[in-house]
């Protein structure tokens, strides 16, 4: 059954929404804001279509971090 996530950027000017199949393994990223907020992340790709961005565009770019993987 689909189930419905949603999430935002750290600062939270960009948020989103998806549905997909349950979510049931993560990775834990090991940036500082995310190490005290308990977030996760997950190593697949969200289907194509399936992701919606309400975010400004001027506020939207790519942000890398560390190893940059994520």
């Amino acid at each position: 059954m689909p189930q419905h996530y949603h999430g935002s950027c750290h600062c939270g000017a960009i948020k989103f929404d998806f549905e997909g199949e349950e979510i049931t393994s993560g990775l834990r990223c090991s940036c500082s804001v995310c190490s005290r907020k308990g977030a996760m992340m997950n190593p697949k790709a969200i289907p194509p279509g399936k992701l919606n961005i309400d975010a400004d565009e001027n506020d939207i770019g790519l942000y890398q971090f560390g190893y940059a993987v994520a």
